[in-house]
């Protein structure tokens, strides 16, 4: 009869209005969270237009510092912008917003939270404020955050992850590292969790092998890219030079040893009292105007100086960086 009305132009009972109304029904807490979340969402849109864009911005719209960043969003960016525009970008990322607590729902009634609690959980990301700026934002943070549920949902989607649930997991664990480098870390957890659900060692080994291929495979496509562009086999190989404004803030110059040609990179204290921010990004500050040796790019002697305070002053930075977290917070 179901298959009849089907063929007729009717509509399978799920798909009928008392279907979907009874579907609110049992999820009504959801409901109302989610339909919260999509009012805040335009409401964000029409407020912020074209789109909200920051300092760094500039990287994922024009390929500026390339090396600083992995390339991942950008690479999507540029091939979105073809066909769209920035309000588009905006609405697919708080879409993204949407569809996250919407998976992050499901796989928490599957796995036996009650309805309430569940629909509670999702709150954070469809009611934060800052969720809102980040998903209105030209920034990679959505996609990663995205990245990371999609590979949630994956892995946990059943108490034993069938093999191609942890190729597909691995795949975007991995895609968010090329949007965020620090999305390599999620290999580690990702392992543990297999190690503990998967039974027999073999079948462990198996598993968690096709799990670090797959993580493995985007970030080496990306790395390959890099190396084909700017001759750097590496998600971001002149990562270390976006956080000379941190190390110079904390440096103290003094008693580092560096190599007389980075002496310049060392500010002054009137300087280093403006901060990380201006350091980085001011028009006076010593990174903009210092000339590297012969042979040697900016950004790499930029990297060398930061590493050199990182090893050689661990715990200044360390109390900087605790002093600026402080002050923030009164």
């Amino acid at each position: 009869m179901a298959a009849a009305r089907v063929a007729s132009g009717g509509t399978t009972p799920i798909m009928s209005g008392a279907g979907l109304t009874a579907m609110v029904r049992r999820n009504w807490l959801l409901a109302i969270l989610l339909a919260a979340g999509l009012v805040l969402r335009i409401l964000t849109q029409l407020a912020y237009r074209p789109a909200l864009l920051f300092i760094d911005s500039i990287k994922y719209l024009f390929g500026a510092y390339a090396g600083n960043d992995p390339p991942g969003y950008q690479l999507a960016l540029k091939l979105f912008l073809r066909v769209g525009t920035l309000p588009t970008v905006a609405a697919v990322q708080h879409l993204l917003g949407l569809a996250m607590a919407v998976a992050l729902y499901l796989i928490l009634l599957r796995r036996g939270v009650p309805r309430w609690l569940a629909a509670l959980a999702t709150a954070p990301i469809l009611l934060d404020g800052y969720q809102l700026q980040i998903e209105q934002s030209i920034m990679p943070d959505t996609a990663f955050e995205a990245l990371i549920v999609a590979g949630l949902v994956c892995l946990l989607w059943q108490p034993r992850p069938r093999p191609w649930m942890l190729v597909a997991a691995g795949l975007a664990l991995g895609a968010s590292a090329t949007v965020r480098q620090v999305g390599e870390i999620f290999i580690l957890p990702a392992l543990v969790y297999v190690l503990i659900t998967v039974p027999g060692w073999r079948s462990k080994l198996i598993k968690a092998a096709a799990l670090c291929a797959a993580f493995a495979l985007p970030i080496l496509v990306i790395s390959f890219r890099n190396y084909v562009t700017i001759r750097h086999f590496s998600l971001a190989p002149y990562a270390a030079g976006t956080i000379y404004g941190r190390a110079a803030a904390a440096a103290d110059c003094a008693t580092l040893t560096v190599p007389s040609y980075e002496r310049a990179l060392c500010p002054s204290p009137g300087q280093q009292a403006r901060g990380p921010d201006w350091l980085d990004h001011g028009a006076t500050s010593p990174i903009k105007y210092v000339t590297p040796p012969p042979g040697m790019l900016h950004v790499a002697m930029a990297a060398n100086f930061s590493r050199r305070v990182f090893e050689q002053q661990p715990w200044r930075v360390a109390s900087a960086i605790r002093s600026e977290e402080h002050t923030s917070e009164l």
